[in-house]
């Protein structure tokens, strides 16, 4: 639970083993995209019922490319992936609560894999990323209307394989990696154009999971580039600037992850 602070318990098993995953959720139903499994890309999306603990079941496929590396972002309605491996410029959606496979939405300014997003009920925001370098490019575009990405603005510096989360009005996007770790978070404000702003500090590395409510982030897991893996769990109160404090723990070690919320800015 968001609201308070402790160990996260096991939830359940995802339909196959996975990571570089990327997902969404309305306040009822989580959607995951699987990204890199064993072997090789996989296309396959699952759901799950936030509210009971289970198991994942199929929801439908990716359209197009298998990848990795995507960014996930919704709203009650819609769920979008962005980016993934390749790279791909490509831009997805699926209707959270019709199963199915996901539809072409639009492009991206440029192919990048390794991006994350963060949104409010309107406007998509997706962060950093690699094109082939790592990139600090923040675009956007409405998640009502099918359509290309435009430039927003630019982060404070270079960053991939970073966490990004939000309320309704606020956006934070840190950690990730240059490829060296990037231990800071920085703010944005998702209504209007811009670059971000200096939050606070984190010690989350690259590749960890974030969720949010309308008031607290989390981040959790990850890795510190080279060295180890984390199950760590931070938080921040988006609306105030500050270091990332303890949480809590995962239940394990573990990069490459994605989280999800029933109570995220969307």
């Amino acid at each position: 639970q968001i609201a308070s602070k402790g160990h996260a318990v096991s939830f359940g098993q995802l339909t196959q083993w996975s990571r570089h995953t990327a997902g969404g959720s309305n306040k009822i139903r989580g959607i995951l995209y699987h990204g890199s499994a064993t072997p090789g890309n996989n296309n396959v999306i699952d759901k799950i019922t936030i509210a009971s603990q289970g198991n994942a079941s199929d929801f439908g496929l990716i359209d197009g490319t298998d990848r990795w590396g995507s960014g996930g972002a919704a709203t009650d309605t819609r769920a979008i992936f962005a980016g993934g491996s390749g790279p791909t410029n490509d831009i997805d959606y699926v209707e959270i609560m019709t199963d199915g496979n996901s539809i072409s939405f639009g492009d991206l300014t440029a192919a990048k894999y390794e991006a994350r997003c963060c949104n409010d009920p309107i406007r998509v925001l997706v962060s950093g990323g690699n094109t082939g370098s790592v990139t600090a490019t923040i675009e956007t575009f409405m998640m009502a209307a099918k359509g290309n990405a435009v430039d927003f603005g630019d982060m404070t510096q270079i960053r991939t394989s970073l966490v990004s989360f939000s309320n309704s009005t606020r956006g934070i996007n840190g950690a990730g990696m240059t490829p060296v770790r990037v231990p800071t978070l920085e703010s944005i404000n998702i209504t209007s154009g811009g670059n971000g702003v200096y939050f606070g500090d984190v010690y989350s590395g690259a590749y960890g999971a974030s969720g949010a409510s309308q008031t607290r982030g989390l981040i959790g897991g990850g890795t510190i580039p080279g060295t180890t893996y984390l199950n760590t769990i931070e938080y921040v109160e988006i609306a105030s600037t500050g270091n990332a404090q303890d949480f809590g723990d995962l239940t394990r070690r573990c990069y490459g992850v994605t989280g999800l919320s029933d109570s995220h800015g969307g």
